[in-house]
């Protein structure tokens, strides 16, 4: 066989995580006070790809089913304990070189343990809804029978500034009370069609409340012409670093 084997590091819990039920095939390799999480593959060249008559799509398919696994990994660690992701693609030739680069930043991986310490990550947004989808054009439609097109067009501007403005409340209302149920908040860099982007550090014990708060505001935000998407539990991605929504990379 040719091509190459190599290891991935997911990344590291604490000592003592329990292994949880039903995630993908994984090692676990203690350094310190930590444990490693990771797993192996085999990466093919060119010649084996060919005398097994794998397209490249195929390939795609195996690099999107690796990626799923690694997430996966992950939020069940995420769920039972506490994690720490790394960069999906953080590979080494074998645990000992796994062991020895991430002890070397040992302490870094306890302090950001610590900082996660019983949260896990969801992310809120609100969208704008499309004109044509409803919401806010069907509102500006809200005229009486009968009036004139050009009455029409003169009430169309205060509607929209009514709207402008009940989004804005809405948006600061959402945002308010997603940030009573956080820890910790990273605003994130909002799209154009974005009026909200939050990653949310959340308590487990605070996670019920987190997910109320959206079902309430879901309806508010949809009378604004909005719509709000909660995705999670997460590990928690955006809260390693300095910012980055990705994890830790290997030292």
């Amino acid at each position: 066989m040719s091509g190459r084997d190599f290891w991935m590091v997911h990344g590291v819990a604490r000592m003592g995580a329990p292994e949880p039920a039903g995630a993908p095939r994984h090692v676990r390799c203690v350094f310190g006070n930590m444990i490693a999480l990771l797993s192996s593959g085999h990466l093919p060249d060119a010649a084996e790809l060919q005398a097994a008559g794998t397209e490249v799509d195929a390939g795609l398919a195996r690099e999107a089913a690796a990626a799923q696994a690694h997430t996966a990994l992950l939020t069940a660690y995420a769920l039972v304990s506490d994690v720490v992701p790394l960069v999906y693609g953080a590979s080494v030739s074998g645990p000992s070189e796994a062991l020895e680069r991430l002890g070397a930043a040992s302490a870094q991986y306890a302090r950001v343990l610590d900082r996660v310490s019983g949260a896990v990550e969801y992310t809120l947004r609100l969208s704008q809804v499309p004109d044509g989808a409803g919401g806010v054009r069907s509102l500006e439609d809200r005229v009486e029978p009968g009036r004139s097109f050009l009455g029409i067009r003169r009430d169309r501007r205060p509607v929209r500034d009514v709207m402008e403005l009940a989004r804005s409340v809405c948006v600061g209302a959402v945002a308010a009370e997603a940030r009573a149920a956080a820890r910790e908040v990273r605003d994130l860099s909002a799209r154009a069609d974005r009026a909200l982007d939050l990653a949310l550090l959340t308590p487990h014990g605070s996670v019920q409340a987190l997910v109320a708060t959206a079902e309430r505001a879901g309806t508010r935000a949809a009378s604004c012409g909005l719509t709000l998407a909660l995705s999670g539990p997460w590990p928690a991605y955006g809260f390693t670093h300095g910012g980055g929504e990705a994890g830790l990379t290997l030292p």
